[in-house]
């Protein structure tokens, strides 16, 4: 038996509206994982989106896109909200996660709830508790480009500049590839599997790559540099008004010996400002070397708080023993 969950008068209304989802996720800065692209494109990958808005009377507390999984019976299905829900200012986390753990459990009959805010302090609400993983990293780098131009330059590292300038001089360049019928497409789907092979990480089939370049739209900035007039690195991030968000990249040997991805990455952080974009994510700090890269660009690192789950039906016990085998599956598929 399930424990009750008041949701303290908040009404959850599910939102079939692109463009009026659109205009929720502007309006409640929401993270660019939150947008309906994404959430496109996971549905086109065996999950199912589902955007819903909360009030309290009159008032907007917070949107929400919920990712939902069928798992193996007995299960049913989890829940699960990647760098959300986004509030609005004085909203109380309480009042809705209780309204959307509540939704979740009689609408998809999930067996949980998990959620990632991108938030840096968090008193957990009643109900939800520290899962055992993660699906995104919470510990990042993050920079904050509602600074001046030069004041963001000003935080990278010294032998960053330099290796920015040195790319430069060589002939870098960077564009943006917005068509996956295109020689530069193909090369990045290259690099990719050859970075993941070097680096002994797993990635999704091309079929996923291309699918994303078309459902995010504008959302997505596939960036690439070239040198003399071949691909060397990429990367790729999703954009809201108040995030840019690292999802991919990868580098050629010739891109590595020229320091292309300094350059890159500077311009897409720039390119990012420019466009009135909050901050810029990297998403994660993983690896000696990635870290170090990334880490070159900011003065510190940032810690969000990490995944908080709610358990939503009795058979919650009997998933934390198969914990193992599912978290792996829930990660996999989560990016």
């Amino acid at each position: 038996m399930t424990v009750p969950v008041s949701t303290e008068g908040a009404r959850v209304i599910p939102i079939d509206s692109e463009q009026e989802w659109a205009q929720l996720c502007a309006r409640m800065g929401a993270h660019p994982l939150q947008l309906w692209g994404w959430g496109k494109l996971k549905a086109a990958f065996g999950w199912r989106a589902i955007r819903v808005a909360v009030h309290s009377g009159d008032d907007l507390d917070a949107v929400a896109q919920i990712l939902v999984r069928p798992v193996p019976w007995p299960f049913r299905a989890l829940c699960y909200i990647p760098r959300g829900p986004a509030l609005a200012p004085g909203a109380s986390w309480d009042r809705v996660l209780s309204a959307l753990s509540q939704w979740c459990r009689t609408h998809v009959h999930a067996v949980l709830l998990e959620v990632e805010p991108g938030v840096e302090t968090w008193d957990a609400p009643s109900g939800f508790r520290r899962a055992r993983g993660h699906i995104l990293y919470p510990h990042t780098a993050v920079i904050d480009l509602t600074r001046d131009p030069d004041e963001i330059f000003h935080d990278f590292h010294s032998k960053t500049r330099q290796y920015i300038r040195k790319s430069e001089r060589e002939g870098v360049t960077v564009e943006l590839v917005t068509s996956a019928d295109t020689p530069e497409f193909t090369a990045v789907l290259d690099i990719y599997h050859d970075t993941a092979q070097r680096a002994g990480f797993l990635i999704h089939a091309d079929a996923y790559y291309r699918t994303a370049l078309k459902v995010l739209g504008d959302a997505g900035r596939l960036y690439v540099a070239k040198l003399n007039g071949e691909v060397v690195s990429f990367l790729w991030l999703v954009v809201s008004e108040a995030t840019s968000f690292e999802l991919w990249g990868g580098m050629s040997s010739a891109g590595e010996h020229a320091r292309a991805n300094y350059t890159l990455k500077a311009k897409a952080i720039l390119a990012c400002h420019e466009a009135g974009v909050a901050a810029y994510d990297m998403n994660g700090l993983l690896g000696e070397g990635i870290s170090r890269f990334k880490r070159s660009f900011v003065q510190h690192d940032t810690e969000w708080v990490g995944t908080f789950e709610r358990p939503l039906s009795a058979l919650y016990p009997l998933w934390v023993r198969v914990f193992p085998l599912a978290r792996r599956i829930v990660k996999a598929l989560g990016r």
